[in-house]
């Protein structure tokens, strides 16, 4: 079949394949970009949610219990078993900024504060837990974590700023009160 087209049709025909072009392109971006917004909204819905879990009553008392663990000077880790929970929630943040559900920004906003301090003052937990384990992956994506926000904490302050064993020591004396 021989297709019979006269040349005043061709200009018609190709205005019709560039509007069809446009209107395709126009619903490709409609559709990237009510992704990237449906993103952004899951992203602020779970740090909201990290949020409101942090300041609850179980983990206000986790964070008291691991304070006075760690004032105490406490060697007996193994049974403050409950206090991971402390750990445990960096630890998630950690994994959904890796997995870029939650930006680095947002959570050096919300949690920076906390993060720097807490990895600071567990630190010899988490070698000592590693040792017992033989497990080097255990809070890793609490120190990637802590490593992320202390860069931006170091960018937004100009330098980061050491903080002394006495600021540790008030740090877990303010989480005794939480």
């Amino acid at each position: 079949m021989i297709l019979n087209v006269s040349n005043a049709d061709v200009p018609w025909i190709a205005l019709t394949a560039l509007g069809s072009l446009i209107a395709a392109i126009a619903t490709i971006y409609g559709i990237c970009k009510t992704t990237k917004t449906q993103k952004e909204v899951a992203s602020v819905d779970i740090l909201l949610r990290y949020e409101n879990k942090f300041e609850s009553k179980k983990m206000r008392k986790h964070r008291k219990g691991l304070a006075s663990t760690i004032l105490n000077d406490s060697k007996d880790f193994v049974t403050q078993g409950e206090h991971e929970s402390v750990l445990d929630f960096f630890e998630s943040i950690g994994m959904l900024m890796r997995k870029k559900y939650l930006d680095p920004e947002s959570i050096w906003v919300s949690f920076g504060y906390y993060i720097i301090r807490w990895r600071k003052v567990c630190q010899n937990y988490i070698n000592h837990i590693r040792t017992v384990h033989h497990d080097n992956t255990l809070y890793e994506e609490f120190e990637y974590l802590a490593d992320k926000i202390c860069k931006i904490e170091e960018k937004k302050r100009n330098g980061m700023n050491s903080i002394s064993k006495e600021e540790l020591d008030n740090f877990l004396r303010e989480e005794l009160t939480a």
